[in-house]
């Protein structure tokens, strides 16, 4: 006979009523042979003692208390955020070596040419990456971006010179506009030889539906490294704390990390001027200069191709940090926790972020109608 829904369910109330009462009768005994151990004589090391009490918290802990630890902070409190190591590229690692190394410096529990020399590659390795950098960028606009740009201007002003049967006026960049009035469609069909419909219906202003995309895209990849930037330096210059004495900046945890306490004035300002200045002023020259020369470009696999190749320049800071740091300056790295601010579990915390996609969209909008100089007074 097949069993009812109300047996089915009874069975099933049945057996965890029945698990409910093994995990307390476990509870029960663990409880009682904790209290034999405590009352005998200490034996075994610090680590059994330190195991035996993490065994005895979990096993002991009531369902309330599980519950609680599974839901979460309160929406209504604070959340409280353990701190964190910075990200494995050489401004983390640059960042660690400033701090640690200076901190060793002035506790004296290490060699100080050893740490000097440390703090002086790698501070030098970081600028040889900006260096890299900005020259890429500069070739990339000199050798690749103005001759695009160039290219598709001439393009576009032919066309319209075509279009316009001559009747064109001359824009600040010496290419022609038709005027209004005088547009002549049936000459399309005519198009001569250097005037191909597909160079023409391939200039990215033609489709902006799909330029857009691809222009969202390159602006968020800018926006995290951007963010990247916001938050660690909000942290590291605002949230903590401003001391005098150089050797109180860390202290030092059981499981071998350091725990960043505090920063003096002179070294706030010297990350603020060599570390995160210069990566803003990076990544917005990237993004002007990607942005023009995606634009530029009168050929849909060229613009996709160009957008991996500009995240390539962008991602040169994690590539030398993974082929030529060592793995002990990686190591320091991953084990320095910046300490983070608790934060209000509120609809800002978890919904402002999504904000800065409605700023991208925007500039992305803006910058195509507004903003952009590559093809001025395009006729939509």
């Amino acid at each position: 006979l097949k069993p009812s829904w109300l047996e089915l369910v009874g069975f099933l109330a049945q057996v965890l009523r029945s698990q409910r009462q093994a995990r307390e009768r476990e509870r029960e005994d663990v409880r009682g042979q904790w209290g034999t151990l405590s009352g005998k004589k200490e034996e075994g090391s610090r680590e059994t003692a330190v195991m035996l009490k993490a065994v005895y918290d979990y096993v002991t802990r009531t369902e309330e208390e599980e519950d609680k630890r599974l839901q979460g902070p309160s929406l209504d409190g604070k959340s409280e955020l353990d701190p964190a190591p910075l990200n494995g590229d050489m401004y983390g690692v640059s960042i660690t070596s400033l701090i640690r190394d200076v901190w060793k410096l002035a506790t004296r529990t290490d060699s100080a040419v050893l740490r000097t020399t440390r703090v002086i590659v790698t501070f030098g390795v970081m600028w040889l990456t900006l260096g890299m950098q900005v020259f890429m960028m500069y070739e990339f606009r000199r050798l690749v971006s103005r001759s695009s740009v160039h290219s598709v201007r001439q393009l576009y002003s032919d066309y319209e010179q075509w279009m316009y049967e001559g009747k064109t006026t001359i824009t600040e960049n010496g290419f022609h506009r038709g005027m209004s009035g005088f547009f002549n469609p049936e000459r399309f069909d005519d198009l001569p030889a250097n005037l191909s419909k597909k160079k023409v219906c391939s200039l990215p202003l033609s489709q902006p539906d799909f330029f857009s995309c691809i222009l969202f895209i390159w602006t968020s990849t800018i926006l995290v490294d951007l963010r990247e930037v916001h938050s660690y330096g909000r942290r590291m210059l605002f949230h903590t704390d401003t001391i005098s004495a150089l050797g109180d900046m860390l202290v030092e945890q059981d499981d071998r990390t350091v725990v960043l306490r505090g920063l003096t004035r002179e070294l706030k300002g010297l990350l603020l001027m060599c570390v995160f200045l210069p990566r803003v002023v990076i990544d917005l020259l990237l993004l002007r200069i990607g942005s023009a020369w995606l634009l530029a470009t009168a050929d849909y696999r060229e613009v996709l191709s160009g957008t991996i190749a500009l995240e390539f320049i962008l991602g040169l800071k994690t590539l030398i940090y993974m082929a030529y740091v060592p793995k002990r300056s990686k190591y320091e790295t991953s084990h320095m926790l910046i300490p983070q601010r608790n934060s209000d579990t509120k609809c800002r915390e978890y919904l402002g972020t999504f904000l800065s996609m409605a700023v991208v969209i925007l500039w992305v909008d803006t910058y195509i109608f507004v903003f952009q100089s590559t093809l001025p007074q395009y006729k939509w």
